[in-house]
């Protein structure tokens, strides 16, 4: 039985993520120069979904990560976001290239007070390249 649920999810810029290198379709492998940031006051388990699509005659992968959080959420700049699953697996979202990952917020402001006031990242990641499962990291 798989445990695929996100259980941690840890942030980096982008263009920290020089180091990238991919092993096959679906792996690769990570620089540990790269300054992971675990994002806190976050309700686990988080959702991700990846879905493929041929677009144009070429496949087109889209990865969704939703997170709740009781923080205000401020997108500084290009980040990609690393996803461990129960079972200790690691998909990586984003790359240090075009096109990075979009987030999205937003801030509820229910009617009841017994209704989630908490604060919802959508982020989305459009690419030409599977997201890889992390092998191995790898020292430059």
């Amino acid at each position: 039985m798989r445990l695929n649920n996100i259980i941690k999810v840890f942030v980096c810029p982008c263009k920290k993520l020089n180091g990238l290198v991919r092993l096959s379709k679906t792996t690769a492998k990570l620089n540990r120069d790269a300054n992971w940031t675990l994002l806190e006051n976050v309700k686990y388990p988080c959702q991700l979904s990846i879905s493929e699509k041929l677009q144009d005659k070429c496949k087109e992968y889209t990865s969704k990560l939703v997170i709740d959080t009781c923080e205000d959420w401020f997108d500084e700049g290009r980040n990609a976001f690393l996803c461990e699953t129960a079972d200790g697996k690691e998909y990586l979202i984003g790359s240090d290239e075009r096109p990075y990952p979009v987030v999205s917020i937003v801030q509820t402001h229910p009617e009841k007070a017994t209704d989630s006031q908490l604060t919802e990242a959508t982020i989305q990641w459009v690419s030409s390249k599977i997201p890889p499962i992390i092998e191995d990291y790898r020292i430059l």
